[in-house]
């Protein structure tokens, strides 16, 4: 199958461009003021040293200071605007944005029809009625009726958003300007060296991270799984363009199916901050039974509190806070390292690639044992 190239109105990329624009001016000039006033109030300086001291503290602890540290926020108007603009192009872009597509619909379902087979090696294996954990059905992001919630939503995320919205940066914890693609290509330079012949990402959406997995190790047997089919059905799309050959299932989280010790590779990608804590947990044991012995996971995801500045937990706070990411601040509060170790991963490593807001924020861990 060729490349499908599906062309906004001027009207609806205009719409797109519009909110791109505002929120990585508010995430740029706006947000640093509003770091200054931040950094200059007393209050503010003496809450940032109390969250210098406790790189170790609990959950509870770790939200005490950073609620109070949201409060002091609060009082500089740079703050205030730079959070409204960010408010309303969270939630502006998918009522623009489903606008937009929907002007495509006649194109995207004309594509869909002309839809070849996987010559390529690309298959979908979905499982109907799979028991769908409470927490599947937030609308994340703000986005009406969660991951399935429209059938449009992967041509949105690709022609709409991609292009128009993420390329500008400035929303959540991606600085303004920065390329959220090369987010997904640069971990994989930490792997331990060896042979991946097996891959499996969980949570993988439309498979982003596994497209360049394959870039990477172009030879290895690529899985990828995730419980929206929304999700899945536009990365086998995704996948048949480009010849990736990925194979996509619809699996639990934690009950991949998976032969035990089968996966040279585990990848979870912007997946563990929308995820409960407990079952974080058990995604962690499960990726660890299915991993060869020497075989390695990567997490990539944002920062925890720890490793960031109080102004900028204040910020990512905001987002389970108003963004729909219930999950958000459980995720920064957690040591996924240390509970890695526990598990019995060895050779724990993490690892920042940007200086100021710490993300893409990867920990690296490896299964005992030796590879076959």
């Amino acid at each position: 199958m060729g490349q499908t190239q599906v062309k906004l109105t001027q009207r609806g990329r205009a719409g797109m461009q519009f909110l791109g624009h505002l929120r990585g001016i508010a995430s740029s000039d706006l947000r640093d003021r509003a770091r200054e006033d931040f950094e200059q109030d007393s209050d503010g300086q003496a809450l940032s040293a109390t969250a210098a001291s406790m790189p170790d503290a609990s959950y509870r602890d770790w939200m005490k200071v950073v609620r109070d540290a949201s409060h002091v926020a609060e009082r500089s108007d740079a703050y205030r605007f730079e959070r409204f603009y960010q408010y309303v192009g969270g939630h502006e872009i998918f009522s623009r944005g489903i606008c937009a597509i929907e002007e495509c619909r006649d194109e995207i379902e004309r594509a869909r029809a002309e839809e070849s087979g996987d010559s390529d090696g690309t298959t979908l294996d979905l499982q109907p009625g799979l028991p769908e954990p409470r927490y599947f059905p937030i609308e994340w992001h703000t986005q009406p009726g969660g991951w399935d919630g429209y059938d449009l939503y992967g041509e949105m995320f690709q022609y709409a958003f991609g292009p128009n919205v993420f390329r500008y940066g400035g929303y959540a914890v991606v600085e303004t300007g920065q390329q959220t693609r090369y987010s997904r290509e640069e971990p994989f330079g930490e792997l331990p060296p060896g042979r991946y012949q097996r891959i499996y990402e969980v949570g993988c959406g439309t498979g982003g991270s596994l497209f360049s997995a394959r870039a990477v190790f172009p030879d290895a047997e690529l899985i990828g799984s995730d419980l929206s089919e929304t999700q899945l059905r536009h990365g086998v799309r995704l996948s048949r363009q480009a010849g990736a050959g990925i194979q996509f299932k619809q699996r639990l989280a934690h009950d991949t199916q998976e032969p035990s010790d089968s996966v040279d590779a585990a990848i979870s990608f912007a997946f563990f901050h929308e995820l409960p804590r407990q079952e974080t947990l058990r995604v962690l044991e499960e990726m660890y039974r299915i991993l060869r012995p020497g075989g390695s996971m990567i997490i990539v995801d944002p920062p925890p509190f720890k490793e960031v500045d109080l102004f900028q937990s204040v910020i990512m706070d905001w987002e389970s806070l108003h963004h729909g990411e219930p999950y958000f601040s459980v995720s920064c509060a957690s040591h996924w390292g240390a509970e890695m170790k526990k598990i019995g991963f060895e050779n724990v490593r993490e690892k920042a690639f940007h200086d100021r807001n710490k993300y893409p924020y990867v920990t690296v861990g490896t299964k005992p044992g030796h590879a076959s």
